[in-house]
């Protein structure tokens, strides 16, 4: 294969192993088995009209083959922590806006007054 006329790009490879490429996504492989790629690794992607899409690699060049963005996971420091609500909760929380209504009503009634 003659990858000198050919157009070169980089890419810089995300989680998961993959790479996006014109709104696609990608995966490096080898003996159709993916090749695993270190997080923001810089990628040359090479295109031709003569061999299709090729990755160029630690000196490697490799076929390329779509794949399924992989879903993003939060890490567990970051996440929003929820109180889980129980039918007890439920009616304390019933309990305090019933209690702020009558209040507010209070409030607009006595403005009502002289």
């Amino acid at each position: 294969m003659n990858i000198d006329v050919c157009r070169k790009e980089t890419r810089k490879a995300s989680q998961g192993s993959t790479l996006s490429f014109g709104g696609q996504t990608y995966q490096l492989s080898k003996d159709n088995q993916a090749v695993p790629l270190p997080n923001k690794t810089v990628i040359a992607v090479l295109t031709s009209p003569r061999f299709g899409m090729r990755a160029e690699y630690k000196g490697g060049v490799y076929q390329v083959r779509k794949t399924v963005r992989p879903a993003k996971v939060i890490a567990k420091e970051n996440r929003v922590k929820r109180p889980i609500l129980t039918s007890h909760s439920h009616a304390i929380i019933s309990y305090r806006v019933e209690r702020l209504v009558s209040n507010f009503s209070f409030i607009l009634h006595w403005e009502d007054h002289p």
